[in-house]
């Protein structure tokens, strides 16, 4: 129980543990402070991510123990405990991502605020559905105004090519296609002058095997996409495009799909992204491992 830093391939892991809510005692957001600090002192971390145990990311400050001392002890020190964390967060040298699930309450919403990066998925704090525009609007009004979008998320159908169906054309542009070409189209309103797009699309738009015949078609609008959008934005906001090959976190499910591909870790891609937000360039693909 507490604050546990786990490191790996230039990541850090920042874990919050305080069962049953990650309700953080005033020690327990001074020693988050301290391992944010740590951690982006490391010359090896490229990455901090905030994550959490539990069914939630964080209730904010404990009341219990404020209610515990005397006089106004208890709300003095949580307050310096958040301030703190949130500054440790916010001044980091390193991006900062905010992963996070479930619930996310009071100081938890300071740290994810001052965070880099905040984490949405179809589950957990910020719910999206990248298939249903409505579910994307929702998102874009629940958060305001932001720097950055970076999407990771895509499902497109992998059969042989004489089993496909128009249906199954259809889910792939719906779903990776049409779903990142929406976060873009509504995003323009939502990301800050200046801010950016980066979308995912993948290897299979140069270098197609048996049963991607989806994917290949969806990575390529992407990345045409990627590319003519640039050209329009405005107020100086840029869009990019993240093309990796297959992981090798992944490669014992999928390897046999890709041979004579070589793989490449995830912490690559995850540079790239680095690359695309915290960069100038616009209209470009990022090839991750060919």
């Amino acid at each position: 129980m507490g604050i546990d830093v786990q490191t790996s391939d230039g990541i850090a892991d920042v874990v919050i543990d305080f069962p049953p809510v990650n309700a953080l005692p005033a020690q327990g957001w001074s020693d988050l402070a301290a391992a944010v600090t740590a951690a982006s002192a490391d010359p090896a971390t490229r990455v901090v991510v905030l994550t959490a145990k539990g069914r939630g990311f964080c209730a904010g400050v404990d009341i219990k123990e404020m209610q515990r001392l005397d006089g106004h002890e208890g709300i003095l020190r949580a307050s310096q405990g958040c301030f703190g964390a949130f500054a440790a967060v916010y001044e980091c040298p390193v991006p900062v991502i905010a992963a996070v699930h479930g619930f996310c309450l009071g100081g938890g919403i300071g740290l994810a605020g001052n965070a880099d990066l905040i984490t949405a998925s179809r589950t957990g704090e910020h719910p999206v559905d990248l298939t249903d525009p409505a579910s994307i609007a929702a998102l874009y009004d629940s958060l305001g105004m932001v720097d950055a979008v970076a999407c990771a998320a895509g499902v497109t159908p992998f059969r042989p090519l004489g089993e496909l169906a128009r249906e199954d054309y259809l889910a792939g542009l719906t779903d990776k296609l049409l779903g990142q070409i929406e976060l873009v189209r509504q995003g323009i309103d939502h990301v800050s002058d200046g801010g950016s797009f980066t979308l995912v699309s993948g290897v299979l738009a140069y270098d197609p095997i048996v049963t991607g015949t989806v994917a290949s078609v969806v990575n390529g609008a992407l990345d045409a996409f990627v590319r003519a959008a640039a050209i329009e934005l405005p107020r100086g906001q840029r869009i990019n495009a993240v093309s990796a090959t297959v992981f090798e976190e992944a490669w014992d499910a999928y390897g046999e799909y890709f041979p004579g591909h070589k793989a490449v870790a995830t912490a690559e891609a995850a540079r790239a992204y680095v690359k695309s937000v915290h960069g100038r360039q616009t209209g470009q693909v990022y090839r991750v491992g060919y």
